[in-house]
């Protein structure tokens, strides 16, 4: 899809409902007025350029998602083999200075384009946000493997909206494997 133009109103992500209403006195009929609710949101605009520009919004989330998780892959591999300070965080789950770091790096990439958005992450919990919106992040996932020097483990990242999983990113930083959904 391409914007063809600039918009300010940017739709919400999800799912909603949609009303058509044909203004019948004010032709062209490509243009629809759209609504979630009374007093929610509504745009009139064509059903094209708001198809359109929702894509590209899941799109924009997961130029981030993927941009976070390759950035904290760089602090990983930069920890690893170097690590010292290993803990249990419960009776197996181990943590460790390179989790910390490369989830500060996930979160602060968020916020840049994100600042309003949820976040719960493994090792500093939950940061509440937007509600309708929510990062759930894992910076590195298989940290056993990790503090042992296996190269099997993970950065992953999802993006809910409303607890719906609408996009996610995988990202191996030693083998360069990097799976998005």
């Amino acid at each position: 899809c391409s914007s063809g133009g600039s918009s300010t109103a940017s739709p919400p992500l999800g799912r909603m409902t949609v009303n058509i209403v044909e203004d019948m006195d004010n032709p062209p009929a490509d243009n629809v007025t759209l609504r979630t609710a009374p007093g929610k949101w509504s745009l009139t605009t064509s059903v094209w350029f708001l198809y359109c520009h929702s894509l590209m919004d899941l799109e924009l989330i997961k130029h981030i998602a993927t941009r976070a998780a390759q950035q904290a892959g760089g602090v990983l591999q930069s920890f690893y083999g170097n690590l010292k300070d290993i803990r249990k965080k419960g009776a197996i789950d181990l943590v460790t200075e390179a989790d910390i770091a490369a989830e500060r790096v996930i979160i602060e990439t968020i916020r840049e384009t994100f600042p309003g958005h949820g976040v719960l992450a493994e090792e500093s919990g939950e940061t509440k946000g937007d509600s309708r919106f929510q990062w759930v992040i894992d910076p590195l996932d298989g940290t056993t493997n990790f503090s042992h020097q296996l190269d099997l483990f993970a950065v992953s990242i999802a993006f809910t909206v409303e607890g719906a999983p609408q996009v996610g990113v995988v990202f191996n930083p030693m083998s360069g494997e990097l799976f998005e959904a």
